[in-house]
This record gives structure tokens, C-alpha cells and sequence, in this order.
């Protein structure tokens, strides 16, 4: 019933919408430099330390639903199954403007090493 109450005003609506999320996905947006900020200074110093700042980088500073984990931790939590592979990737240096000027499989290698994703797979 909402949703026939609103006809006609799907653009404004998703407009509100992605402006409300702001703090939710990535730090495209400027205001979600703002709410670093005050996550700062509702929670310190400590909002900063390495193990609370990278949930937050990750999909934005208001996201709950975003973690981190290391290699070892995801060992640990995948233990009761049979086989477990890991793969790391995703290193866009090619959204950047000297990103066009790094060789793909040079920008595939890093992602290898450093990536920020770390995709697993588990066989029970």
C-alpha cells in the first residue's frame, strides 16, 4: 500500500535515499568524512586503533555489518571444514589517474599480495 501511495515519486525518493546513506557504502561522499568525525569524537582515540578503524573504512562509517578478518581468523573460524581455500584481490589502482599507466598484470599481482578482498571457499 506505501509503495502505490508514493506513485510518481520514484526519483525523488531515491535521491533522498542516497543522500541518507551517505556513511553506508565507501568515502565517495564528502559527508562521510563528517561522520568519521564524530565517531571520533563520541568514541576517541580508540575509534582510530587498526582493529575498530578498518570495519568502518570498509563500507562506510554508519555500516554495521561490515568486518575484517585475517587468514588466521578465518582459519579458525572455517575449522570444521574439510578444505578451505582463500584468494586475495581487489587492488584498483586503475581508478586512479596514474592507475592508467600501471600494467594490468602488475596491478593483478598486487591484488594477489595485497588486495582488500578476501574471498573464501569452503568445502564441508
Amino acid at each position: 500500500m506505501k509503495i502505490l501511495q508514493r506513485w510518481g515519486k520514484h526519483d525523488s525518493d531515491r535521491a533522498q535515499l542516497r543522500a541518507a546513506l551517505s556513511g553506508v557504502r565507501g568515502n565517495q561522499n564528502k559527508s562521510v568524512w563528517q561522520l568519521h568525525y564524530e565517531n571520533f569524537l563520541r568514541q576517541g582515540w580508540s575509534y582510530l586503533k587498526p582493529e575498530n578503524f578498518v570495519h568502518h573504512c570498509t563500507c562506510g562509517p554508519e555500516c554495521p555489518f561490515a568486518f575484517v578478518y585475517a587468514k588466521s581468523d578465518i582459519r579458525k573460524l572455517f575449522s570444521r571444514f574439510a578444505h578451505l581455500e582463500m584468494k586475495v584481490a581487489h587492488f584498483p589502482l586503475r581508478k586512479y589517474r596514474f592507475g592508467r599507466w600501471i600494467p594490468l598484470q602488475l596491478e593483478k599481482f598486487l591484488a594477489s599480495q595485497l588486495g582488500w578482498y578476501l574471498f573464501i571457499f569452503a568445502t564441508k
